[in-house]
């Protein structure tokens, strides 16, 4: 690409350009640079990008994108390294990686899903449902990056600029017609998504998390609510949650298009007499252009909120009516989301990627609501994450459920033991009883079984659907799913894992 076309949009406060040829590639690990390419000296939180433009220079980069000039060497200069100097490196990845793609989400109809929790499940469920009528989607998310059948495997739920202008350039010439995506509170407040074309936002909720990341809630908030003024077709907003009424209202005076969802208020959409059970939900589903008793595989009111989200969307791109509601009956269940670990003794095991307060609230109430007997439940608390959620999470599991096993999730480089010590700050005297401590996950998961009777539910939570658990010197194999089957002896021993 020609660089006056490469450039168009960036900030750019000082350079030297003598280059007459196309640049050949954009990034921002010098270990990618091919002759020709671009590279984007980004400071991040562990390795400063711009430690690394000689290595990038030596592989063959002819253009370097900086924001602290000290970095740039007299002798690259002299060598004819070309630079440009910017106000913020990150977000000129971001315009760069547009225009280098040729901005391809102007080609696509994409919706962008933000909120802490049910960004994977809408997404999931949306795609599933835009699938049914025959189209192509892309889906970026958590759990895995797609491109019609092909899959990609995710580590972030937001990839980098320069990584989703290449997947959404793939989009455009596989003729993918939509694209959803999950969208962290990170990416916009690093503006690492700012420069792409949505048609559609959702908001799912807001609640504790990332605050290690984020100054406050209201930053927290603030950075989510980006999303919907980037939109072109409108928003859904889930109003039963405080944040997300907040904003649809702040988004309708402002005259931003945006619908409404709610179980409790009056909303644009509703879901109304509900019935839940360990399989399933059951509800009257009443829109602007049809009303319907929609049954889903899905239980929980969590995941009617997801299908609100996703049917708001649909609606917001002109699907017919007719389409909407024959796509609704052909749901998926959602990998690591409340998902029964089936096994021949019959016992209720449920694992769920829950790893915030209100997220492992709302699975325990679920499990409540379907379990005859007592609920358990095992989790713990990631490491070099948000501390301040930890007792918080003490004191719901060891409130709501029958019996709690507080054990190890992915401790990185934090001792394990002093995660779980956060965590029993906020267990009090009164339920201690019902609190076993296990740092190993292994047996934490049998201490759990080994409690279990038929009528019981047992709730894995925290890493749902991660097959890995990252230690502080190492990642190592570990699939809560697996373990359940290990356990309980229904594994072959040539086909199991070893923990």
């Amino acid at each position: 690409m020609k660089l006056i076309q490469l450039l168009k949009g960036v900030n750019i406060i000082d350079k030297k350009i003598e280059i007459t040829n196309d640049i050949t590639c954009i990034e921002n690990n010098s270990k990618k640079i091919i002759k020709g390419g671009c590279f984007v000296a980004i400071k991040g939180y562990k390795v400063d990008g711009h430690l690394y433009i000689k290595n990038a220079i030596e592989r063959g980069a002819r253009l370097i994108i900086l924001d602290n000039k000290k970095y740039f060497d007299q002798d690259f200069e002299n060598n004819g390294i070309n630079y440009v100097l910017v106000d913020d490196s990150r977000e000129a990845l971001a315009i760069l990686s547009n225009n280098f793609y040729g901005n391809p989400t102007s080609k696509l109809k994409l919706i962008g899903i933000t909120g802490t929790n049910g960004k994977t499940s809408s997404a999931s469920i949306l795609n599933n449902m835009i699938n049914y009528l025959g189209l192509k989607t892309g889906l970026f998310g958590t759990i895995e990056n797609k491109i019609d059948d092909k899959v990609y495997k995710s580590s972030v739920t937001t990839p980098e600029s320069h990584e989703l202008g290449r997947m959404f350039s793939e989009m455009v010439d596989k003729k993918i017609n939509y694209a959803i995506m999950e969208v962290s509170s990170h990416s916009l407040a690093l503006n690492r998504v700012n420069a792409l074309d949505y048609n559609v936002g959702i908001f799912t909720n807001l609640t504790e998390d990332h605050l290690d990341f984020h100054n406050s809630f209201e930053d927290y908030f603030s950075e989510k609510k980006k999303l919907f003024y980037l939109t072109t077709d409108g928003n859904v907003i889930n109003i039963d949650d405080e944040y997300g009424e907040r904003l649809y209202f702040e988004l309708r005076e402002n005259g931003v298009k945006s619908f409404s969802t709610s179980i409790n208020k009056k909303a644009d959409i509703m879901a109304q007499n509900i019935e839940l059970n360990e399989s399933g939900s059951s509800f009257d589903l009443i829109t602007p252009i049809f009303s319907k008793r929609v049954n889903i595989n899905l239980p929980g009111n969590i995941y009617i909120y997801n299908v609100m989200g996703a049917v708001g969307a649909m609606i917001a791109l002109d699907f017919k009516a007719d389409d909407i509601t024959e796509s609704l009956s052909r749901i998926k269940s959602v990998r690591g989301r409340l998902e029964r670990v089936e096994n021949k003794q019959n016992f209720n095991i449920i694992v769920d990627y829950a790893h915030t307060p209100d997220a492992l609230e709302k699975v325990i109430e679920i499990a409540k609501e379907f379990t005859k007997g007592k609920v358990g439940v095992v989790f713990g608390c990631g490491g070099d994450r948000d501390k301040f959620k930890r007792p918080i999470m003490g004191t719901i599991a060891s409130e709501n459920a029958d019996f709690v096993i507080v054990t190890s999730d992915n401790p990185r480089s934090e001792n394990p033991l002093l995660i779980i010590d956060d965590i029993v700050e906020g267990i009090t005297d009164i339920n201690k009883s019902k609190v076993l401590l296990e740092p190993d996950r292994f047996l934490a998961i049998k201490k759990g079984i080994d409690k279990m009777d038929l009528n019981d539910t047992l709730l894995i939570a925290g890493k749902g659907h991660e097959t890995y658990q990252i230690l502080n010197d190492k990642t190592i194999d570990f699939d809560d799913r697996e373990v359940v089957h290990n356990i309980l002896g229904e594994v072959k021993k040539d086909d199991c894992r070893k923990y």
